[in-house]
């Protein structure tokens, strides 16, 4: 694990299921010894810690994973202010929203408030763990399983890429 952070490796284990062994891995993860906060820096440790709430979500434990993530949001209050940063309060709000409303998760109206939101990035400047994140949320707002948008995702992104290798390929050749 001296590697890759512990977020990387929860997220990696939360896709191949059963969901006990990525929490079997962050609560192996020490909480806040100064040698490994300063290793993953702030960020991962927040990171890690979201993982944890969807992981207690995907457990069933709603009102766990609620009052987790609303306890994040205080710890995290001047990390979420900082303006790179505030997009991901925002994911936190719908999180939120979503624990309370999981009825509204598939409407119309829910979906297009995520979208004006911009919330998610281009998938070539987004971090590996966010991609993560929005592809479980999108996965709630479309009733399909996390690793298959994600898949979807990659998928996608792996075909733009090569489009777009293709043309400038293209390009070049037409001299």
């Amino acid at each position: 694990m001296a590697e890759y952070g512990i977020e990387s490796i929860g997220i990696y284990f939360f896709h191949q299921r059963p969901i006990k062994r990525p929490i079997d891995c962050c609560s192996n993860c020490p909480n806040a010894p100064k040698p490994w906060k300063q290793r993953w820096g702030r960020s991962g440790f927040f990171k890690k810690e979201l993982i944890e709430v969807i992981f207690q979500y995907e457990l069933g434990k709603v009102d766990m994973a609620e009052q987790r993530l609303k306890s994040i949001r205080k710890q995290y209050s001047d990390f979420l202010s900082l303006e790179r940063n505030q997009r991901i309060g925002k994911f936190m709000e719908f999180i939120l929203y979503f624990f309370n409303y999981p009825e509204h998760i598939q409407s119309d109206i829910f979906k297009e408030r995520v979208i004006q939101s911009n919330i998610r990035q281009d998938a070539q400047t987004e971090d590996v763990q966010a991609i993560l994140f929005f592809c479980w949320l999108r996965s709630k707002m479309i009733g399909r399983e996390c690793y298959e948008v994600l898949l979807e995702l990659v998928r996608d992104f792996v075909s733009a890429a090569g489009m777009a290798v293709v043309q400038e390929v293209e390009s070049n050749i037409q001299i």
